[in-house]
């Protein structure tokens, strides 16, 4: 994990977010101390072809009414 000061950071923003995104941290200093943690977020998805909501089509038939989202979502998900 890489430390950088919180004036470069103000400076080299681009380049710090470009190697979030390449999966490196950052330690944050702030008048000379660490204040905080830079780490990119990883994105919680699932893969489309395991996603129920992708198979919606198998799941209707001619002459069935409209769902709500949230009956939509309780059917699909179990929400």
């Amino acid at each position: 994990m890489k430390t950088i000061t919180l004036p470069s950071l103000a400076r080299e923003a681009d380049a710090v977010f470009a190697a979030l995104n390449a999966g490196e941290s950052f330690v944050v200093k702030h008048r000379g101390k660490p204040a905080g943690r830079l780490s990119a977020i990883k994105p919680k998805t699932r893969p489309a072809k395991t996603d129920p909501f992708y198979s919606l089509d198998k799941l209707t038939f001619k002459g069935g009414g409209s769902l709500s989202n949230e009956e939509m979502d309780r059917v699909i998900y179990g929400a």
